[in-house]
Order: C-alpha cells, then sequence, then structure tokens
C-alpha cells in the first residue's frame, strides 16, 4: 500500500480571474450574466447536459421505516427523460430540454394559462425555441392542496437557493422536511410519462430518476421525495424526515475531536455505495459535502444519505461538464486547471474532501492553490490501508485518482 503522495508536477492555472461564484451554482450556461447580488439577469437559464437511458441497478435495502407517500403521481409506469440535442459551437456539450415556467414578474398575454419557453441561447446562429405546453406529471399547482396536506414548523436551513422547513404530513402526522425553490433557480427538463412528455423540474426528475421518487417506498441515496407542488412563483418538494438527523456537518460540529478510522469506514461505505448507485443511473450529484449529506443517530451504527440535488445533472460515461456548479473549495483540481470537471472522477475527489474532513475535522485545501499544487498533512496514527484510500480520492491528475470502483473495492472498505 502506498504511504506517500504520488509526485506530481502541477500545471499551470486557467482563468484564475474566472471564479465558480457562490458557494453553491446551480448549472447556468455562460451566455447568462449573473449580478453582483447573485441574481440572474434575464430568464435564460438552461442546463446544457445530455442525460442516457441506463438500466438501473437496485440498491442495496436500507431496512428504513416505509413512509407510505401521498403520492401526486399517478399510475405504475418507467420514467425516462427526452433528449433535445441542439447544434453548437462547443462540440463537447449537449443540451437536455430544460423548459422553466414564466414568473409574475414577466410579461404574459391575456390568457390566465402559464406558458413554458425553452429561452433562446444569445447566438445569432441559434433559432429561438417553440413554447411548450407539455402536460405536467404533477397534480397539483394549487398552493392550497400544499397547505391542506402540510403544515409548516420552524426552518431547519436556509441557503442561496433554498429554504428548508420542518413539517408534518397532517392525515398521520407523518414528520417531512419541506424545501422551497424560487421558480427563478428551477431548471426544468421533460421526462417520457405514459408515453406522453411532460415537463419537470429538474431536481425531482434526478431524484424519480436515482429510486427516490413518490412511486418509491425506501431508498439509501436519498430521503424520498413524497410530494412536490409546481407553484407559479415557487417549487415546493416534501421529503421524508428521519428522526434524529443533522447534516454531516453538523454532527461534525457536535464532537470534540475528529471521527475514529472506524467511524469514518462505515459513513464512507455508505457514501460509496450510493455514488456507485447514482453512477449506474446516470446522475452526478456535483455537490457532495457535509452540508449534503444527512447523517441519522437512531441506531447504534449511524446512517448516511445524500441530499439537496439543486445542483445535480444526468450524464453518459466520458462525459465532460464546463459549467459552473458545486462548492470551490470541493472542486477537484482539473476544473482550475482545465475548466471541466466529470462524474467519476470528481465524485470521487469529493468524496475524498469529505473523509479527510471526518479523520481530520478541517478542510484539507482553503484555496484553489492548494488544491492543484499542494498535498495536504495526513495523521500519522490512521492504517496504511485508510491512507492509501484517502490519498487515493485526492490525487491531483484525475487519470490516476482512484475510480469508484477502485473505492468499492478497496481493501480498506472490506
Amino acid at each position: 500500500m502506498s504511504k506517500s503522495w504520488p509526485t506530481y508536477t502541477a500545471p499551470r492555472l486557467v482563468d484564475l480571474n474566472n471564479p465558480l461564484g457562490h458557494q453553491t451554482e446551480p448549472c447556468i450556461s455562460t451566455l447568462v450574466k449573473m449580478t453582483p447580488d447573485g441574481r440572474i439577469e434575464g430568464r435564460k437559464r438552461r442546463d446544457l447536459t445530455e442525460r442516457v437511458d441506463k438500466s438501473p441497478k437496485k440498491s442495496k435495502s436500507s431496512g428504513s421505516p416505509k413512509p407510505g407517500p401521498s403520492h401526486i403521481v399517478s399510475g405504475e409506469s418507467s420514467w425516462k427523460f427526452g433528449l433535445l440535442i441542439v447544434p453548437s459551437s462547443d462540440s463537447s456539450i449537449f443540451k437536455m430540454s430544460n423548459k422553466r415556467k414564466s414568473t409574475s414578474g414577466e410579461s404574459e398575454g391575456p390568457s390566465s394559462k402559464r406558458s413554458r419557453t425553452t429561452s433562446p441561447e444569445e447566438s445569432p446562429t441559434q433559432e429561438p425555441s417553440e413554447t411548450c405546453d407539455s402536460p405536467r406529471i404533477s397534480g397539483t399547482d394549487r398552493r392550497e392542496d400544499f397547505l391542506e396536506k402540510y403544515q409548516q414548523l420552524e426552518v431547519l436551513g436556509q441557503g442561496g437557493f433554498a429554504t428548508v422547513f420542518s413539517g408534518i404530513r397532517i392525515k398521520d402526522s407523518f414528520p417531512v422536511a419541506i424545501k422551497h425553490v424560487n421558480q427563478r433557480r428551477v431548471v426544468r427538463t421533460t421526462m417520457d410519462w405514459n408515453g406522453k412528455s411532460s415537463d419537470i423540474p429538474l431536481e425531482v426528475a434526478l431524484l424519480i430518476q436515482v429510486g427516490a421518487g413518490p412511486h418509491d417506498t425506501e431508498s439509501s441515496i436519498t430521503p424520498l421525495l413524497l410530494d412536490w407542488f409546481d407553484l407559479e412563483d415557487e417549487l415546493i418538494m416534501v421529503f421524508e424526515k428521519p428522526e434524529n438527523c443533522m447534516d454531516l456537518n453538523k454532527y461534525l460540529e457536535t464532537t470534540d475531536k475528529p471521527l475514529s478510522e472506524t467511524h469514518v469506514k462505515v459513513i464512507m461505505k455508505q457514501l460509496v455505495d450510493a455514488a456507485i448507485t447514482m453512477d449506474y443511473k446516470g446522475v452526478f450529484h456535483r455537490d457532495i459535502k457535509p452540508h449534503n449529506i444527512l447523517i441519522e443517530t437512531s441506531s447504534e451504527e449511524p446512517r448516511v444519505r445524500y441530499i439537496d440535488f439543486g445542483c445535480g445533472v444526468t450524464f453518459t460515461p466520458g462525459e465532460r461538464f464546463r459549467r459552473k456548479a458545486g462548492t470551490r473549495n470541493y472542486s477537484s483540481p482539473e476544473w482550475f486547471t482545465h475548466g471541466f470537471c466529470s462524474a467519476e472522477y470528481t465524485t470521487a475527489w469529493q468524496l475524498g474532501v469529505v473523509m479527510y474532513q471526518l479523520l481530520h475535522k478541517n478542510l484539507p485545501f482553503d484555496c484553489d492553490y492548494k488544491i492543484i499544487n499542494q498535498n495536504p498533512p495526513i495523521l500519522a496514527d490512521i492504517s496504511n490501508k485508510c491512507r492509501d484510500f484517502l490519498t487515493g480520492c485526492l490525487r491531483k491528475h484525475y487519470k490516476d485518482r482512484f475510480t469508484l470502483e477502485d473505492l468499492w473495492n478497496h481493501a480498506w472498505l472490506k
């Protein structure tokens, strides 16, 4: 087993004056301008990705209690994303047909029906897309329906793009988490539902894709999405809320010292298993960090799952993404040196950063230069297998880095 960092000659920095921006940014086209206070200028937001139809492998049973979701979606059917490939000057970019509805701040015609349009690219060779009035998968866009079904309680967390509340389902007092996202921040796509193309928020589509949608009864990847309400001004998503849970960042704050290697192994094994399943299902989270990992402490062995797929996209094997997304201190070196990230290698890097935090209770890197050029100090009292696993995640060149399969098969997790 390796006991030292691999030698690495750092390439030059590329475009250091083009920062990632906010700590967590959704996918936006570079043709879209962002104002200094974080608002999107105009309405031309798109997620420029390609999806792939995969035959998902079943994830391991999590053994969690079934929440008995109150379904908005009806019928038994398989889900499939619609794909729209648009010519682009960047041959590495494919565009999924993401659509978002107009908000009250936009000028509308006399009809009360909301129209959804795919925003045109600001390119002289690109023709504007046509209006899309696809049927909605969600059964309601009425706030009254949400208020009749759920009681909203205290705030659990608030970020730049969403606010999450605690709540209960009124009919049976089932505990839920209620996430509100402003429609200006919602990326949209289409899904085939019973042979019809339907308009749907991308985050909802990703949750369904990984097997955590309203038709599912349990998920080892992320808490189940029970309902969603596609309102004029906001998207409301209702999730199951496990008892005695918190995000991994708050969990670390409750401890006086770093977690033991044994404790970290339990957590990392679950995170790697879930990452493998997401990879099989063609979903790239893009913002793995302690804030976006939920840990449940009600049992002797903690259970962890990913949350917040707001930066997520679908991907094809080997696809590279050149759009800003995620959190800067968790970005992999190739983002700064070559301006791209990819699902497997970026996920492995982000898992390594999380693992380092669990073992050392601090970030391995606090600036771009260190991400590219320096290797962090590692505690001397961890095992050689643990050290090899960690350094394999944090290798500077993505081609030298462990793949998710390497991590899953690593001796440290056995």
